[in-house]
């Protein structure tokens, strides 16, 4: 049975010639040298080191995304992009969307997300946000002086 190297057959005829050839001298020859103490913990060493390496390798690994890795490299858009990004080295534009919010009762929420975001200088260029304007707007109606 190929597929069970392990189950053995109950009328298995077993070759008594052991002469075998170069491979069967090879396999004896590594067997005896694999049994040494000296060379199990070398080979436990050396498989402690490349997982070791492999572990700090994965740690260290960078994620990277590029817009012009998605599009299709003989596509307009994909020349535009490019020259876009030479002349018009601006970076590109960013919306956020928010849903089933309570402008009133999150207003502070919304304060801490456009104050993170215009902190954030190494990565984002300017904030124009309608949030300011409207938590003013808000202010001035809720008031005692702003009412009528």
């Amino acid at each position: 049975n190929g597929c069970c190297c392990c189950h053995v057959h109950r009328q298995a005829v077993h070759n008594e010639d052991r002469s075998g050839g170069r491979t069967l001298t090879a396999f004896k020859l590594l067997s005896k040298f694999l049994m040494k103490t000296a060379v199990q913990i070398a080979v436990a060493l050396l498989t402690f080191l490349l997982l070791g390496l492999g572990i700090y390798g994965l740690i260290n690994l960078r994620m990277e995304f590029r817009p012009e890795w998605l599009v299709d490299p003989e596509a307009e858009v994909t020349r535009w992009y490019f020259e876009h990004r030479e002349y018009f080295n601006d970076g590109l534009q960013g919306q956020i969307y928010l849903m089933n919010v309570d402008n009133v009762k999150s207003l502070e929420d919304l304060d801490i997300l456009v104050d993170t975001f215009e902190k954030k200088g190494d990565i984002v260029k300017s904030v124009d946000s309608w949030h300011k304007e409207f938590k003013r707007y808000v202010e001035e109606v809720s008031s005692p002086s702003g009412s009528t």
